[in-house]
């Protein structure tokens, strides 16, 4: 068992999904924690022979997938946002809903014990984002992949070091438009959760010989907002 003080997580961009790029720019991810892990299913032989014993089972599917839990800081989490609005920064702007895919490779090492998980093809299903009337702001990332390999040497070489910015909370929100009008002086929003669902569709493809998805699809995107308003007397 690896203590969890010694358990890194790092992140790079793929240029071709499920490849890590030749020469990637790795991040070290700031998180409060991960559970991206491979998820094996099987299924038992219903053959009947020449005795009362099961013939055993075999391996149907495995699925790499998982969520990454944050405390939001300013610019700490651009590359997944990034993948989760299928598209890219523009400045200090990001659309939401677009159609530019991408994926992350994402290695976690327990050093010490000399292990090294690495998930290639990784994408962002789904992201939300809570934020209440007191206490830190924070979401998480529902991550979906299509490969994981362990092995024992760690392949990311000069990571940049993990962000150091400090957290935001409520008051860090200093306005809040609503169809592109503000609401301050017009209603109390208490809290609010925004949650984005990209809804990716896992293809699997006969003669690739991996039981985990060839890569996902996305289809219509949900968005929900849940948020109590209080309107001024």
């Amino acid at each position: 068992m690896s203590s969890g003080a010694k358990i890194r997580l790092y992140a790079c961009e793929e240029a071709v999904l499920g490849r890590t790029p030749a020469n990637p720019i790795w991040y070290t991810v700031r998180r409060v924690s991960d559970g991206l892990s491979e998820n094996v299913s099987t299924e038992e032989s219903s053959e009947v022979v020449d005795s009362r014993f099961r013939q055993g089972g075999v391996v149907t599917e495995a699925e790499v997938a998982g969520q990454l839990e944050f405390e939001l800081s300013l610019g700490t989490f651009d590359l997944f946002l990034s993948a989760l609005a299928f598209n890219n920064w523009a400045t200090n702007s990001l659309t939401i809903g677009g159609n530019v895919r991408k994926s992350l490779t994402l290695v976690k090492v327990f050093e010490d014990i000399g292990q090294v998980f690495i998930y290639r093809g990784v994408q962002v299903n789904t992201g939300e984002i809570t934020i209440q009337t007191t206490g830190k702001i924070t979401g998480n990332f529902g991550l979906v992949g299509s490969s994981f390999t362990r092995q024992q040497t760690n392949p990311v070489v000069n990571p940049v070091a993990a962000s150091t910015r400090p957290l935001v909370s409520m008051p860090n929100v200093e306005n809040l438009l609503i169809n592109g009008q503000s609401i301050q002086g017009k209603a109390c929003m208490q809290s609010l959760t925004l949650s984005i669902n990209n809804n990716l569709e896992a293809i699997r493809c006969i003669g690739s010989g991996k039981y985990t998805p060839e890569f996902y699809i996305e289809k219509m995107m949900d968005i929900e907002a849940n948020a109590p308003v209080q309107n001024y007397q």
